[in-house]
């Protein structure tokens, strides 16, 4: 059974605190998502992103092996020209060291996804064999097929397409917990 008070105290450690619970086999996945990925993200085939993922389906199987998940929100002011790397290297830090504080408390399966593509290195060795950080990368939620519009939403949050610059921008950080 879940302790959420416990861990809610790591999520406070580690200034996490704006999360919703959330059931994972609700996660909306979608192909559409991976071509996104392959036409029109940068990231396309670095260590933590496609193709080097699980396959949509396997996806879809892992989330449902998972009956507990929270969502964490991340927001801040962004220039779409200057991307705040600072920021997200501090809070993907943050996100995998609650990941390990919350497997510590014997929940054995906590895994993350993170808010965006792992940032962990200056330059991507591309492949999950060659990756130098293998414990810390981490794949995001869009990675994994993951509809995060249609499913941060089934949990509460209000999340629009950006259209205006600088703007606030919200990630989202999905951390799976059993």
């Amino acid at each position: 059974m879940i302790d959420k008070r416990q861990i809610e105290g790591v999520f406070k450690k580690f200034e996490l605190n704006d999360y919703r619970w959330f059931n994972p086999t609700e996660i909306v996945t979608g192909h559409w998502v991976r071509m996104k990925c392959m036409f029109g993200c940068s990231e396309y085939g670095n260590a933590a992103c496609p193709p080097n993922v699980p396959s949509l389906d396997e996806c879809r199987a892992f989330f449902n092996e998972y009956e507990t998940g929270v969502l964490f929100r991340f927001s801040t002011l962004a220039d779409k020209e200057k991307y705040p790397m600072d920021w997200t290297h501090d809070l993907q830090n943050r996100l995998v060291e609650c990941e390990k504080s919350v497997f510590l408390l014997d929940y054995r399966k906590s895994f993350l996804l993170n808010m965006t593509g792992c940032v962990q290195c200056k330059e991507c060795k591309q492949d999950r064999v060659r990756c130098v950080n293998k414990r810390s990368a981490r794949p995001n939620p869009e990675a994994f097929g993951i509809d995060v519009y249609a499913t941060v939403r089934k949990a509460g949050y209000d999340l629009h397409v950006v259209t205006e610059s600088p703007a606030e921008m919200n990630r989202f950080a999905f951390l799976l917990i059993e």
